[in-house]
């Protein structure tokens, strides 16, 4: 069995590189420069003589059907393919004349899960607690995840904390479809402020990427989200100003790019960075950087955290013209296989906690 969210945005290729890899339980190697079509029948062709079962989780187009399901045989050997959506239409695109849909939780179910989260150790609602809780989860619409999460705001909290979160103004301009949005909204602005930060954080990595706890927990602490032994005071106007995206779509022009953020993470190209580091503060990469990053070294003396893969090796002075970079606490050059030592430059960064370089000693 294998299971692959495809969700809203998502590459093909990924998904039937992802596929045989998951139901071997192993690592395949893969060329980029592999044609699509090709990738369909090197997957039809491994699973023809396999009893399998895939999940396609969270498919959002018709579209996106017709392009996957050439890739899995109806042989004698009874695979089958099940996939979730939203959409209605695009089950039964897929050939779904009956589609299951999960109904709805009514009021009383609706209650009782609330309590299970929200109060763990306790058999039942106080009578306070009880009206407050009907009110709230009426306005859930039945909908299970969003009881969850009101669960999780309101667990270890007081009656008068209910009372807040049940005369949120929030509540009296939902919409149906901003049921979820709604509640996951008041959940966040009840975080701690550096909670605040670290869940912002999380927006750096590109949808359904796997993050590794550990490394996550380096780069809060190197951001300095973590609470410190010292308290640091950190500005409510960073939480405006907090992190970017940019995947090649949107870096056509320079124009799309604001300087007020302090933190990017970037998808594909990067030229329009030669003319914007000077502010950076954390630079992430999650695709292959082929070229050069000189300008990088020299022209974001500020930067506390970089973080690339895969980029091409320029010897000895590519380490000299880090050592400028006194501000960093967290150095990540991922994947250079052709690093055979290390200078004695590097003992310059003398703020640098963390310094990665897995993958790279030749």
């Amino acid at each position: 069995m294998d299971r692959r969210r495809v969700s809203k945005k998502y590459r093909r290729k990924d998904i039937l590189y992802q596929i045989p890899e998951g139901v071997t339980a192993r690592s395949i190697v893969h060329s980029e420069k592999e044609a699509e079509k090709d990738l369909i029948i090197k997957l039809h062709n491994f699973l023809n003589d396999k009893r399998y079962l895939v999940v396609l989780d969270d498919l959002w187009e018709k579209e996106d059907w017709d392009h996957l399901k050439e890739a899995f045989p109806s042989g004698t050997m009874g695979g089958k393919v099940m996939l979730t959506t939203r959409n209605r239409e695009v089950a039964k695109h897929a050939g779904s004349f009956n589609p299951q849909e999960p109904r709805l939780l009514t009021v009383e179910e609706s209650l009782e899960l609330l309590r299970k989260k929200a109060l763990p150790r306790t058999a039942d609602f106080t009578p306070e607690l009880k009206i407050l809780g009907r009110q709230m989860v009426e306005k859930c619409g039945g909908l299970p995840l969003s009881v969850v999460v009101l669960g999780g705001l309101l667990s270890r909290k007081d009656l008068e904390q209910w009372e807040n979160v049940s005369g949120e103004s929030r509540w009296r301009i939902m919409y149906d479809e901003d049921r979820l949005s709604t509640i996951l909204a008041l959940s966040y602005n009840y975080l701690p402020f550096h909670l605040k930060l670290c869940f912002q954080h999380l927006g750096i990595y590109p949808e359904d990427f796997c993050i590794p706890k550990n490394e996550l927990i380096r780069l809060w602490a190197a951001e300095r989200f973590l609470p410190q032994k010292k308290r640091i005071l950190i500005s409510k106007a960073t939480e405006g100003n907090f992190l970017r995206t940019y995947s090649r779509k949107e870096v056509g022009s320079t124009s799309s790019y604001s300087s007020k953020y302090q933190r990017l993470g970037i998808y594909e190209d990067y030229a329009f960075l030669k003319l914007h580091t000077s502010h950076l503060r954390s630079i992430h990469f999650f695709s292959p950087v082929g070229g050069k990053i000189d300008f990088i070294y020299k022209n974001s003396k500020l930067l506390h955290v970089l973080d690339v893969e895969c980029t091409e090796y320029h010897g000895k002075q590519e380490f000299k013209a880090l050592q400028n970079m006194t501000q960093l606490w967290y150095l990540r050059l991922w994947g250079r296989s052709q690093i055979v030592s290390l200078p004695s430059s590097i003992g310059r960064l003398t703020n640098l906690e963390t310094l990665d370089l897995r993958r790279c000693i030749g």
